[in-house]
């Protein structure tokens, strides 16, 4: 039997005095060491602790970690080189919400940059002197329909490639109809067993 085995690095920095609206970036590695194919959802973990529990600034009496809400802290990926196209063992799929998805040969190796945005309007007086630990999870599971709808809540039939297929064809002057390297290849995988 193979095995499923992820191991991922990435760099830590300590930031101040952030404020809404700006945005920082974390560079860091993602490998399949496993044996087998690998679907892989990196995904928000990042937690806050508020120094004021309201936007009349009361202080909290005891601190503590909570997790942030995605939407005042977003993060995205992309590929270090910022061409989706250029690891031939690392393909890249979106969701119809936007999330990505990556799905890594045995053996692949990923240089990866997360994005982190602190979105100004949501970002209320409540923020202010808060302490903000940007983590990611990374989610891998076997590439099989029920395995991918089990641990990252997706239907893989629903993902399209990045770049967008689509894009790419009006660029290139194709048809809309053809499928991308990478879908075909999910749909191989998918097939499997059956």
């Amino acid at each position: 039997m193979g095995n499923l085995k992820i191991q991922a690095s990435f760099t830590e920095e300590t930031l101040t005095n952030y404020e809404p609206g700006t945005d920082t970036e974390i560079t860091g590695t993602i490998k399949n060491t496993g044996t087998i194919p690998a679907f892989v959802k990196v995904a928000n973990a990042s937690q806050i602790t508020f120094a004021y529990s309201d936007d009349k600034l009361t202080p909290v009496v005891a601190p503590q970690p909570e997790a942030v809400d995605p939407n005042v802290v977003k993060m995205s990926y992309a590929p270090q080189s910022g061409d989706y196209e250029d690891n031939a063992d690392v393909l890249w799929f979106v969701d119809a919400a936007g999330d990505r998805y990556l799905l890594m040969e045995a053996g692949a190796v990923l240089n990866i940059q997360i994005n982190v945005t602190f979105d100004g309007p949501l970002t209320a007086n409540q923020y202010m002197d808060a302490v903000i630990a940007v983590k990611a999870n990374i989610q891998a599971t076997q590439v099989i329909e029920g395995a991918i709808q089990s641990e990252c809540g997706v239907d893989a039939s629903t993902l399209e490639s990045l770049p967008l297929i689509t894009q790419a064809q009006n660029r290139l002057g194709r048809s809309a109809a053809a499928q991308s390297p990478a879908k075909t290849r999910l749909q191989a995988l998918l097939q499997r067993g059956r």
